[in-house]
């Protein structure tokens, strides 16, 4: 695959910033979604490539604005 949705290695996107003292989670419905997704890969009905296929969807100005 060679789409924007397999950046690994890329370069000239800048650095990755870093806060000080940044909280696991910005935004309560990031803890949420996290559960939600343990909860659906202890129960099968979720795993990694599935979430893999979800993003590859996205169309890929979505995908860079994305965090």
């Amino acid at each position: 695959m060679n789409t924007i949705h397999d950046m690994g290695g890329m370069d000239g996107f800048g650095p990755i910033g870093r806060e000080e003292d940044e909280p696991v989670f910005h935004e309560p419905w990031e803890g949420r979604v996290l559960a939600l997704t343990r909860a659906c890969g202890a129960w099968g009905k979720w795993n990694i490539d599935k979430s893999r296929f979800g993003i590859e969807q996205m169309p890929p100005a979505d995908y860079l604005r994305a965090s």
